[in-house]
């Protein structure tokens, strides 16, 4: 059985995009983004015991933003497993994830929002709604 993982912090990751940490419900989230830049919003991971990804894992825009693009990014982070969880093994392994992340278009300042899908292997998707500000 695969388990599934999110993680949000506040920690640089590789493409050098911040991670918004500031939601404390996982299904709704509220961001702020500097105008022109890129922001990385979440990622998340489905991962076998031996630390593959599960097929099935991606991310799916359900309703996307009037004033931005969300790209789903594959990539690789280090996940962040409880230790008591057999899975912690690959908590030290550069792991494969996708990354959501944001972007507003050209000059544009005010509110913003979308909503997308995170696919596990073997779970129902999470629906994810995102109310951006980009100042």
């Amino acid at each position: 059985m695969a388990l599934a993982g999110a993680l949000s912090g506040c920690a640089r990751l590789p493409l050098g995009l911040p991670v918004d940490s500031s939601a404390s419900n996982p299904s709704a989230q509220s961001i702020e983004v500097a105008k022109g830049e890129a922001k990385r919003v979440d990622w998340f991971y489905s991962l076998t015991t031996d630390c593959r990804e599960q097929k099935g894992v991606s991310g799916a825009l359900i309703a996307p933003p009037r004033h931005g693009t969300v790209t789903f990014q594959h990539g690789n982070e280090y996940p962040t497993f409880a230790a008591d969880n057999p899975h912690s093994v690959c908590n030290d392994k550069l792991s494969p994830v996708w990354f959501v992340v944001y972007k507003p278009k050209g000059d544009f300042t005010g509110d913003d929002s979308f909503t997308y899908d995170k696919h596990y292997a073997d779970i129902a998707p999470d629906r994810i709604t995102v109310d951006v500000v980009v100042r």
